[in-house]
């Protein structure tokens, strides 16, 4: 295809216009004339469905489960047009001012802006449209043909064809990529799980009752249903995600005080639903606040489709709600394939803990610290907060550091916040409050819900066979049964 570039005035659109002005082809598909050629001979209402989707059904102008061919020569052509564009205008201001034409004109939705060393590079195109080809065909399956158990047998197995082929050396020994995000999974559901045991941990400690809470969709959001009105999960779990929002502000604005822990997960037919761990005293403000938020501020759910009842074991509840989230390398279930698929388009932030009275250290804090690498003096939001005393006093500093980088390491979420707590600015009231009638030799000896060792928590592997079909022990000092995990990879 050859370039040419013809400049038609000043505007930037008319630059745009003129630098992307490639020997015109005798078609260039539209959205409209796709949708056209996708929806014939589908009955009038998947017609329709398809219509209103139909923006996000065609990224770069392809169609669902375009083949990767198709993939990389889009990407390439791409790369070549920012090219040209970069070769004629390469002022980052001109660049900045094209951006968003461009991405109207490929019909590819709001894309931030990268560096400009990446617009010219075909790899970063090939993963961008790979990601919204993996959505659109997500999207398009489950409107015109429907899911069996979770998500359609032909998204599946679109997805599993797009995954990077190929072994790869990690930590772990050799891995193909699917092992590999296996493994990703499970370790992040090891984050998910040591994290919720520390938050319950503090909220027994402070006296607080527990309650499990499901909530389910209204029957116009349940998939293929006789009243189903054509959203698919990731709609639907953004409005649980913004009930859930605007419940929890509430909650802040009355002072109430209340710790939770989130999970949103499948049900068989692909719609999701939300179970929720709260952490109270105030249950009989927080129900009808928790109603209101799911049924009048953001109609999502109905007042059956709420269900709250006390959690006598905190730790089974916990258990319960992760457990869609630990992926194939503990449970090679039936299913589990398609439930990792599910969780990589059917719902983001799946996991979510929140407090109204306090606030947890972050992930990326937890994850510094669980390496051993953590140094509060250095980090440069928590450098931000620490205490006059502790800023001045290099012995403080590094007593904080011993003592996240150990509770982290052994996986005692609950201890780590109680050391952050103790030498920052925020949260005094509450570290006080514990402290009073907790000291950090006690914490470990009475905690009754910490389950997670570090030897666990890094999924050591050191005599398993190269191909990973090694069943694994996880032990459990706590006097809970062993479950055994293997490794398989079925993709």
């Amino acid at each position: 295809m050859t370039y040419t570039t013809q400049k038609v005035g000043n505007r930037l659109q008319k630059k745009y216009l003129g630098l992307m002005a490639v020997a015109k082809p005798q078609y260039r598909p539209t959205v409209s004339n796709l949708h056209r050629k996708l929806s014939a001979g589908f009955p009038q209402h998947i017609k329709h469905l398809l219509s209103k989707r139909k923006r996000e059904l065609f990224p770069g102008l392809l169609e669902p489960f375009a083949s990767k061919q198709d993939i990389y020569r889009k990407a390439g052509q791409l790369a070549d047009e920012w090219r040209l564009i970069l070769s004629e205008k390469g002022s980052k201001r001109v660049v900045g001012g094209l951006w968003n034409d461009f991405c109207r004109i490929h019909n590819l939705g709001s894309l931030k802006m990268p560096a400009l060393n990446k617009l010219g590079y075909p790899g970063y195109w090939h993963g961008v449209l790979r990601r919204k080809l993996r959505k659109a065909s997500f999207i398009y399956s489950l409107l015109a043909e429907g899911a069996d158990q979770y998500v359609p047998i032909s998204y599946l197995k679109y997805a599993l064809s797009l995954r990077r082929r190929g072994v790869y050396l990690t930590r772990y020994g050799e891995l193909t990529y699917s092992q590999a995000q296996a493994y990703r999974q499970y370790m992040r559901c090891c984050q998910y799980y040591a994290r919720s045991l520390g938050v319950a941990d503090l909220a027994e400690k402070r006296g607080l009752s527990p309650y499990a809470i499901s909530i389910t969709p209204m029957p116009k959001y349940q998939m293929h249903g006789s009243h189903w009105e054509g959203e698919t999960p990731e709609q639907v779990s953004s409005l649980l995600t913004q009930a859930y929002r605007k419940f929890t502000d509430s909650m802040r604005h009355a002072g109430i005080d209340l710790d939770c822990i989130r999970v949103v997960e499948p049900q068989e037919s692909g719609t999701p639903h939300l179970h929720l761990l709260l952490f109270t005293n105030d249950i009989a403000k927080v129900m009808p606040a928790l109603k209101d938020a799911f049924m009048n501020k953001v109609e999502v759910s109905g007042s059956t489709g709420i269900h709250c009842q006390n959690a006598y074991d905190v730790g089974g509840e916990i258990r319960y709600m992760l457990k869609t989230l630990w992926g194939k390398l503990k449970y090679d279930a039936e299913y589990a394939d398609e439930i990792m698929a599910w969780g990589e388009e059917g719902a983001h932030r799946r996991f979510g803990i929140t407090s109204t009275t306090h606030k947890f250290p972050s992930v990326e804090i937890w994850e510094l610290a669980r390496k051993g690498k953590f140094q509060v003096e250095h980090h440069k939001i928590c450098s931000k907060h620490l205490r006059e005393d502790v800023r001045i006093n290099e012995a403080k500093i590094n007593t904080t550091n011993d003592r996240m980088n150990a509770a982290a390491k052994s996986g005692d979420y609950a201890a780590f916040c109680l050391a952050y707590w103790d030498a920052t600015a925020s949260d005094q009231q509450l570290k006080q409050d514990l402290l009073k009638s907790l000291t950090s030799s006690t914490f470990s000896a009475c905690s009754q819900l910490r389950l997670i060792y570090q030897e666990d928590y890094t999924y050591r592997v050191s005599n398993a066979s190269p191909v990973f079909e090694t069943a694994l022990e996880v032990s459990n000092s706590n006097g809970h049964d062993h479950s055994t995990m293997a490794i398989s990879d079925s993709s």
